[in-house]
């Protein structure tokens, strides 16, 4: 099938064919908005231990793509939002301060990098330190509020 990953009345043409995926490539505009739109859309129907593709990834760093060579961390570039999904399958969450849930969080076993390409699995995210369950006592809020300081 051939389509914009832009248009999501042909995405929905899609799923309603397909239901859902093991893999998912997106070699679309390469535009970080509509990479990020298109995730965010097309990741629900990624079936677990599934493999989400994203090439082209240098176009992060061009600016008619929506990315900047000089500011690394501007927002809302395919790589500050990929980034974000690795912090969220690496750090946990109960022992971080200001936290704010992504909605991926707990979803992505892995995001691997290569030059150019990133490869994001879903799946459950082991929590090894902090369970949802934990009551949270004032020791761990005193190392919270330390926390901010290193």
């Amino acid at each position: 099938l051939y389509g914009d990953q832009t248009d999501y009345k042909f995405l929905k043409s899609v799923i309603k064919k397909f239901k859902n995926f093991d893999i998912i490539i997106d070699d679309g505009s390469h535009k970080s908005k509509d990479i990020i739109l298109s995730f965010k859309f097309l990741f629900n129907y990624l079936n677990d231990d599934g493999f989400y593709i994203i090439e082209d990834l240098q176009t992060s760093y061009i600016t008619r793509y929506g990315g900047s060579r000089i500011n690394l961390n501007k927002k809302n570039t395919s790589m500050n939002f990929i980034k974000k999904l690795a912090d969220a399958t690496n750090y946990e969450h109960q022992n971080r301060p200001f936290f704010k849930k992504n909605p991926y969080d707990g979803l992505i076993s892995s995001v691997q990098f290569f030059q150019n390409i990133v490869f994001i699995r879903k799946g459950k995210s082991k929590k090894y330190y902090y369970p949802e369950a934990r009551k949270i006592s004032f020791l761990d809020y005193i190392k919270k509020f330390i926390s901010l300081f290193y």
